[in-house]
């Protein structure tokens, strides 16, 4: 891509292109920061991981795993963050821990 003086117009720009090639990528929340980073983020009640690993297969990069408690709730997030068209795309869904454990059984 070329430099352009409208800090935004990249990452939106890469979104287009990244849907329009990925048509099958899952839906998520998108966003364009301050630093022109391109976020997806979702929230599910069910297993996230094949969310993640879709747009990892599709931008590159590496999937990150952490666990959380939010209201004591114990939960997962998977990430990744990649540069793809020039652009820091970075995509984040959290889920319920307990899935993964129904998932492993």
């Amino acid at each position: 891509m070329t430099t352009n003086p409208i800090p935004q117009l990249a990452p939106a720009i890469a979104l287009v292109e990244l849907l329009r090639e990925h048509p099958e990528l899952p839906p998520v929340a998108w966003t364009i920061g301050d630093t022109s980073t391109l976020c997806g983020t979702l929230v599910l009640d069910i297993d996230g991981r094949p969310v993640v690993a879709a747009y990892a297969e599709a931008i590159g990069g590496e999937v990150r795993t952490t666990d959380f408690n939010r209201n004591g709730d114990h939960r997962m997030s998977d990430s990744v963050r990649a540069v793809w068209r020039d652009v820091t795309v970075d995509v984040w869904v959290s889920y319920p821990a307990a899935q993964v454990a129904q998932v492993a059984a």
